[in-house]
């Protein structure tokens, strides 16, 4: 419901609150805050996660591929600790290229 009164002020350029009358620009911000603060960060997770999967399949710089295993401990998903186990365990076959 949150993201829905701040949808609507974008698209009526004025904070619309659905109990009539305006929301207070303070609570916009903090709506902006709470919503695009996360946001921002999986997105950055996920451009690091490209690029350190682009680095674990052609076998170089394994810091590279061990930071976003590292870096997924932010998000909710199971799989963050076996990327770690998996990342670090492969780690010879990085050196040997």
């Amino acid at each position: 419901m949150l993201f829905w009164v701040y949808m609507m002020g974008f698209i009526f350029r004025e904070p619309f609150s659905p109990y009539g009358g305006t929301l207070p620009g303070e609570l916009l911000t903090l709506m902006m805050i709470v919503y695009g603060a996360p946001g921002a960060l999986a997105a950055l997770i996920g451009v690091l996660g490209i690029i350190g999967g682009i680095f674990a399949l052609k076998r170089r710089r394994w810091g590279l591929a061990m930071a976003p295993a590292i870096a997924s401990t932010l998000t909710p998903f199971p799989c963050r600790i076996p990327a770690i186990i998996f990342v670090s365990m492969a780690q010879p076959e990085f050196s040997a290229s």
